[in-house]
């Protein structure tokens, strides 16, 4: 869900949706951050809340009308947060740079998904570790059948967003270790734990 012109939109979604249990999985993704942190796709900020007190984030999004909302959330935000515009395909960061990364809902909308997720690992070096809260094709075919069909209508007015990534196995391609830590609505939101674990495929 990202688009200049869908700022507000996205924004007053999600923060309703957060009213209605996500802010809890918004806390549990960022309450293990480590060292210095790197979030893909931050949005308006919504994430910013969460962070442990005293963290380093770098919060990386494309969008400036996204931006601009996010400025207003780092003023309260208990971490040193640092807003990058960039695309999560291109990182302007160092080999290793970061101990944690943070994705809350953002690969859905990214292009090229498994090339963001190569970044991200290559950012995080060999130690490092990737939490991801995502929206992803449902594990049951009468929900996922749905979801896909829906898809091209949906992306062209929700900027962007693809309603049936398997996020999971981009993961795994990029070369990450993958845990599922909690999955909901039949599998289709899911908490992932990535480590860094074999070289990427290809």
């Amino acid at each position: 869900m990202r688009g200049v012109s869908f700022a507000g939109i996205y924004d007053a979604v999600m923060v309703a949706a957060d009213r209605f249990g996500l802010a809890r999985r918004r806390r549990s993704l960022a309450r293990e951050a480590r060292g210095r942190v790197i979030e893909i796709g931050a949005g308006t900020g919504l994430q910013f809340a969460y962070y442990p007190r005293g963290a380093e984030v770098y919060a990386i999004e494309p969008d400036l009308a996204m931006i601009e909302r996010a400025r207003t959330r780092r003023r309260d935000a208990p971490a040193s947060i640092t807003l990058v515009a960039a695309d999560a395909r291109a990182l302007p960061f160092r080999d290793g740079a970061f101990e944690t990364a943070i994705v809350a809902l953002a690969f859905c909308t990214i292009p090229e998904p498994e090339r963001a997720a190569r970044e991200m690992r290559r950012v995080l070096g060999r130690t490092g570790m990737a939490r991801l809260l995502e929206h992803v094709r449902a594990t049951h075919r009468m929900v996922a059948w749905p979801q896909v069909a829906l898809t091209p209508l949906w992306c062209r007015v929700a900027g962007g967003c693809h309603l049936a990534r398997r996020t999971v196995d981009v993961m795994r391609r990029a070369g990450f270790d993958v845990t599922v830590v909690e999955s909901a609505l039949d599998g289709v939101l899911v908490e992932l734990i990535a480590r860094p674990g074999r070289a990427p495929a290809g």
